[in-house]
C-alpha cells in the first residue's frame, strides 16, 4: 500500500524521528511513481515558495491537487499490448470452420509502461467462463481497483489477487476498448474485531478518518445469526453532501462493491471472517 500523503510530506520536510520508517517509504520511493512524483511535486512547491521547511494544510492540499491532475483522477490508462490470433472463444463456435479451443487461453492484453500493468482477459473454455486477471509487482495497482470500459457502460471490480470472473461476454475486438484502472480516492483499513464469543449479542461502533478527511461510521453487530457490519460514509473530503461514491469491502478473497448515491445511506455486509483485517477503499465519481 501505499504511505499517507501526510506521511510523505513529512518525510520531505524531513520530520521523520523514526528511522524505520524513514527507510520503508525511500524503499518505496525507489519502486513507486505514483508516490516518487508526489513527492517532488510537493519538494518543488516548498522550493517555490522558499519558506522555512514546515507542513501546512494549504501546501499539502495544493501538493495533492497537482498529483491528482498529473494521474487523471487516479485512473491508469492501458493500451494493447498484442491481439488475440482469433476472435474470442465465445465466438469460436459459431464460425463454422476452426474446431472451438479448449482449456485457459488469452482473449486480448493490455498494459502499461508507467506505472507497469498488464491486463489479461482470459477463457476457460472448459468452464465457459471469461475472466480478468490484472497483474502488477505493485499490488496497490491490482487488488481491488476498479476496471473500466467507459464505451459499453463496464464496471470490473478485481479482488484481493487481481482476478474478476465476468458475468457476461465481451463484445468482440475488445482490445480495441478504451480499458482503463482507477485506483481508489482513498483506502481505510480495519484490525480484527475484538469480541466475546460466548455472549450471543453484541454491538460495537468506530469511526474511521482518512487524512483528506473522510469519516465512515462502521458498525458491529454479532448475533445468533451470524456477524455483520453495516457502513455509513458521515463525510467526503469533509463535505456531509456530496454525490454517488462506490465503496468496496475485502477480506482474504471475498470482496464486494456497492454503491452510495446519498448522503446517510447505509450499507450492510455480512462478515466473511471477524478475525481477518477488513479494507475498505472510496471510489468517488469523477
Amino acid at each position: 500500500m501505499h504511505p499517507l500523503k501526510a506521511m510523505l510530506r513529512r518525510y520531505i520536510d524531513g520530520l521523520l524521528e523514526d528511522n524505520s520508517e524513514r527507510i520503508r517509504i525511500e524503499d518505496h520511493l525507489d519502486e513507486c511513481e505514483f508516490c516518487r512524483e508526489y513527492c517532488e511535486n510537493y519538494r518543488e512547491l516548498n522550493n517555490a515558495l522558499d519558506s522555512p521547511i514546515e507542513t501546512s494544510r494549504e501546501l499539502g492540499q495544493l501538493a495533492d491537487s497537482l498529483h491528482k491532475s498529473v494521474f487523471k483522477s487516479n485512473i491508469i490508462e492501458l493500451s494493447p499490448i498484442s491481439s488475440p490470433d482469433s476472435k474470442p472463444g465465445y465466438s469460436l463456435a459459431a464460425d463454422g470452420g476452426a474446431e472451438p479451443k479448449k482449456g485457459i487461453y488469452s482473449l486480448a492484453t493490455m498494459g502499461s509502461e508507467s506505472p507497469e500493468v498488464v491486463l489479461k482477459v482470459m477463457r476457460d473454455a472448459d468452464r465457459d467462463l471469461d475472466y480478468i486477471q490484472l497483474i502488477s509487482n505493485q499490488p496497490e495497482y491490482s487488488s481491488n481497483v476498479l476496471i473500466e470500459i467507459p464505451e459499453i457502460n463496464r464496471e470490473i471490480f478485481t479482488d484481493h489477487n487481481g482476478r474478476a470472473d465476468l458475468e457476461k461476454s465481451l463484445p468482440d475486438k475488445i482490445e480495441k476498448l478504451k480499458w482503463q484502472i482507477k485506483l481508489p480516492d482513498a483506502s481505510l483499513s480495519l484490525s480484527p474485531i475484538e469480541y466475546d464469543p460466548d455472549k450471543t449479542e453484541y454491538e460495537a461502533e468506530q469511526v474511521l478518518e482518512t487524512e483528506r478527511d473522510d469519516k465512515i461510521l462502521i458498525r458491529f453487530e454479532g448475533k445468533t445469526g451470524g456477524k455483520k457490519i453495516s457502513l455509513k460514509l458521515i463525510q467526503l473530503e469533509g463535505k456531509k453532501n456530496f454525490g454517488p461514491v462506490r465503496i468496496s469491502i475485502s477480506q482474504k478473497d471475498y470482496s464486494m462493491i456497492h454503491r452510495i448515491d446519498k448522503p446517510g445511506q447505509e450499507l450492510h455486509f455480512d462478515l466473511d471472517d471477524p478475525e481477518t483485517e477488513l479494507y475498505i477503499r472510496l471510489f468517488a465519481d469523477e
